[in-house]
């Protein structure tokens, strides 16, 4: 965990208040750290006690690590920030491994689940007990969507291949059995989507769309042993209908991972790490050192967690206005993309607060080029230009679900030592 000095203090307040604007440090905090400044920061003070305030708020939450990490992605190339943590936090250069931090986290579960005989242990384990349930069941649930959306990138890559095969298979024998081994994996992937779909809470949904995957599954055998080209393309298009469903699940993920109550993990493993502190005799152990790199791993998990589902839930609000680029006429930006201004602001929010990144530079020239096109009535730049955009665009958004979905799929692991520990501790109290 990382305290400042005074002087540290000092010299970290005058870069953010040069690098940032009020906006801007809207956007770093919403964006990097997945929080509202004007939750913790009254937004009518000057800019120099908003700073402040900010600092102290995230040094007091142990979470300065993530700030100055969010701060490095925004301003990569402001060599006096770069310097004043390579000088004094040299780590918060170094590239986050979530599984490490994932382990740290549930080495600290296992550790804590050992020393259940301690009673201020336990009691406190007793008092966090509803939290570490819900977590431990909240996990789940993120793990089941995950797997579901799993299926339906399978399938994305299928389609293709099916649809190739579906073009030939009445007159082509190799067609005919690249069709029967892809249809024999889509049964496979029914009967293990319906598993996963149990105990979600949108369960019945679920099972709707799956229903229909297994119905298309078995008209393409049907269509397969017929044999009836019709009907297969009939198929194919039906299995492109269903890959809409993944945007959804996607969106079903973002919101069971933003209701995972870490903050009372986090909680709970200070509070047993300052009682087992207090005690001579297990101060300097490396089982409360344990508990300590767990709650210093969680400190940096949950901003960044609750940081990429606000990635997400801002690409997929600007994916729906952006889709008017393949949709409506004309050629301007305000023709395609009717409310133009609100969706610019926002684009260049989320660069800004990635200026280094490649992605960043190219959704940034590919907006200035189409204006500048407009200004100038070039229709086929601006054709181009906002394809471009609007490509570089999805790309992102890919890039930050599957970067969410990963994360997903580390902390589930926590929920495995959770369940240990709640049985242990039930198990001591029935």
């Amino acid at each position: 965990m990382i305290l400042l000095s005074p002087y540290q203090r000092q010299q970290l307040h005058a870069f953010i208040l040069d690098a940032f604007d009020g906006d801007d440090l809207e956007v770093l905090v919403g964006i990097h750290l997945g929080a509202r400044l004007a939750d913790f920061v009254d937004l009518h003070q000057d800019q120099q006690k908003i700073v402040l305030d900010l600092i102290e708020e995230f040094e007091g939450r142990g979470e300065l690590e993530a700030l100055l990490r969010g701060i490095l992605k925004a301003r990569p190339k402001r060599d006096d920030i770069v310097e004043f943590c390579r000088t004094n936090f040299a780590h918060v250069l170094d590239e986050l491994a979530p599984e490490t931090l994932i382990e740290d986290t549930a080495n600290a579960l296992r550790t804590v689940a050992d020393f259940l005989a301690d009673p201020q242990v336990r009691q406190t384990v007793g008092r966090f007990q509803a939290d570490f349930r819900t977590i431990e069941e909240r996990t789940r649930i993120v793990s089941g969507y995950k797997q579901l959306h799993e299926v339906l990138h399978v399938l994305q890559w299928q389609v293709p291949a099916i649809q190739d095969a579906a073009e030939r298979f009445d007159t082509d024998v190799n067609a005919a059995r690249l069709l029967s081994r892809q249809l024999l994996d889509l049964r496979r992937q029914v009967a293990r989507t319906r598993e996963r779909a149990d105990g979600l809470p949108t369960a019945m949904m679920e099972k709707m769309w799956i229903d229909e995957l297994d119905q298309a599954v078995k008209d393409a055998d049907k269509a397969l042993k017929t044999p009836d080209g019709t009907a297969m393309t009939s198929v194919v298009s039906d299995l492109r209908v269903l890959l809409r469903e993944s945007a959804r699940i996607d969106g079903q993920l973002a919101v069971a991972v933003s209701d995972l109550p870490l903050g009372k993990l986090l909680d709970a493993l200070g509070e047993i790490d300052q009682s087992r502190s207090s005690d001579a005799a297990t101060k300097g152990g490396s089982a409360s050192q344990q508990i300590r790199d767990g709650r210093d791993a969680l400190r940096l998990i949950r901003p960044k967690l609750a940081g990429l589902v606000a990635q997400h839930n801002n690409w997929q609000s600007l994916d729906k206005e952006l889709a008017g680029i393949e949709t409506n006429p004309g050629y301007r930006p305000e023709d395609k993309v009717p409310r133009w201004r609100r969706v610019k602001d926002k684009l260049k929010g989320l660069c800004n607060a990635f200026s280094g990144d490649d992605w960043s530079v190219k959704i940034m020239s590919h907006l200035s080029n189409w204006e500048a096109a407009a200004q100038r009535n070039e229709s086929q730049t601006c054709e181009i230009e906002a394809d471009s955009l609007r490509t570089q665009a999805m790309d992102r958004f890919f890039g930050v679900d599957t970067e969410m979905r990963d994360l997903c799929e580390n902390l589930v692991k926590v929920g495995r030592p959770l369940k240990t520990l709640l049985e242990a501790y039930t198990n001591e109290n029935p």
